[in-house]
């Protein structure tokens, strides 16, 4: 796999339905860039973050847990996968002008 991390290739087969396979930081006069490698085949289809003081967030079941790292800021992400049907009352088609 062309650009990935050896941890990203070898974690790359595992990940069910969605995995963040590797993240990437820039930091440049403007602005700071944060780029996250998603697991082939699966689309996210919403990505969330959310700052916390303390390291805690909140989970699917309404659970509260907290990071175990120490630190003084932590950037929290939510990935969720895109959510698709199968069928249609009705063809799909592109409507082009």
């Amino acid at each position: 796999m062309a650009g990935t991390s050896a941890h990203a290739a070898a974690t790359a087969s595992t990940c069910t339905p969605i995995c963040v396979l590797d993240a990437r930081t820039g930091s440049h006069s403007d602005f700071d860039r944060l780029v996250l490698d998603f697991s082939n085949g699966t689309l996210p289809g919403a990505v969330t973050a959310t700052a916390s003081s303390d390291g805690s967030y909140g989970t699917p079941s309404g659970k509260t847990e907290k990071i175990e790292i120490a630190g003084q800021l932590y950037l929290i992400f939510d990935v969720s996968v895109a959510m698709h049907t199968t069928t249609a009352e009705r063809p799909l088609t592109p409507h082009l002008e």
